[in-house]
């Protein structure tokens, strides 16, 4: 039986690669004594194309998947999704698919939003269940070894759930 929900730890992986240049940067400017404007517009340019959209995304993550526990139990074929104390129990053989939603710049290295990805787990009778990174790290492989089911990638610059 495998659990899943949002951990401190799973939370500080993703949003490390967000802080660690404005930190940095921060820390130049002040050792050197550098606070000009030459330097406080990078500083936002990089703030506004890189961090907030990290930050928006980690806050419409963590507001989806608060409080929410994911139960995987291959043995018995179950899958429990408790959100807001609402528990939802499926067969996995009722799985019709497992769509991945990742950014188009995932693993790029180029953004720390890139990481950002999410699967929608839909059943045969249309409803569906959102799992978020912030839930499961190794998202795609994970639930597709689990759950035995081929995902189908999708790709969107910044992937906000619905």
């Amino acid at each position: 039986m495998n659990e899943f929900k949002i951990t401190l730890k799973q939370q500080l992986r993703l949003l490390a690669n967000a802080f660690i240049v404005p930190f940095l940067l921060t820390i130049f400017v002040l050792y050197f004594n550098l606070i000009t404007f030459f330097i406080i517009i990078p500083f936002l340019v990089f703030f506004i194309i890189d961090t907030l959209p990290t930050i928006l995304l980690h806050i419409n993550y963590f507001r989806e998947n608060k409080n929410c526990i994911l139960i995987i139990d291959k043995e018995k074929g179950v899958l429990s999704f408790n959100k807001k104390g609402k528990d939802t129990i499926n067969k996995i053989s009722d799985i019709s698919c497992l769509c991945t939603i990742k950014s188009t710049v995932y693993n790029s290295g180029k953004h720390s939003f890139g990481q950002y990805r999410f699967c929608k787990i839909v059943f045969v009778d249309s409803t569906e269940i959102t799992v978020t990174c912030l839930m499961v790290y190794d998202i795609e492989n994970t639930l597709k070894y689990l759950l035995d089911v081929q995902p189908i990638n999708r790709s969107k610059l910044f992937c906000f759930v619905d």
